[in-house]
């Protein structure tokens, strides 16, 4: 199946996972004490659980032709995203920003990709097994615990016992 992924560099020996992602990028006109402005906003949501949050910048997504049992399947849409999307920025600027009038907001675009992200098995001196989760966008670590999604997709699929 070919999906549009973030680039990163992939651990060849780990198994990867493509957790489901949105951005929209918006137009806001809004008013403060100086007058008028007009700015550009990029927001990413979540495509499993719906968290939005806003965003300066986002990588580069690419097409990748990846196997369809490692992509997280995503659990929310395009128009759900885009009405979360739509009302977080509006109390941003109304409650954040305190914005005089409230902000005429604009879609340019709605578009979905997908992260990489990697399981490690780590064994200790004792002969006890912990699962990491690795994000090679960041290269970082963290404790599989953490991450209930991933967590749950990777146990279903019966490779990891946490």
């Amino acid at each position: 199946m070919e999906i549009r992924s973030v680039g990163a560099e992939l651990k060849p020996e780990l198994e990867t996972y493509y957790y489901p992602r949105h951005i929209a990028v918006w137009k806001v006109t809004f008013r403060t004490i100086f007058g008028t402005r007009r700015e550009l906003v990029m927001t990413v949501g979540d495509g499993v659980t719906g968290y939005v949050g806003i965003v300066d910048e986002v990588p580069e997504a690419t097409p990748l032709e990846v196997d369809e049992a490692s992509i997280i399947p995503e659990e929310i849409e395009s128009d759900d995203f885009y009405e979360k999307s739509k009302e977080a920025l509006r109390k941003y600027f109304i409650y954040k920003r305190r914005v005089w009038k409230v902000p005429i907001i604009e879609c340019d675009y709605v578009d979905a990709f997908h992260v990489p992200y990697q399981v490690e098995r780590r064994t200790s001196k004792f002969g006890n097994s912990k699962y990491y989760l690795y994000e090679p966008m960041s290269k970082m670590y963290e404790d599989l615990k953490k991450h209930e999604v991933i967590k749950n997709f990777v146990l279903e699929k019966g490779e990891v016992k946490v």
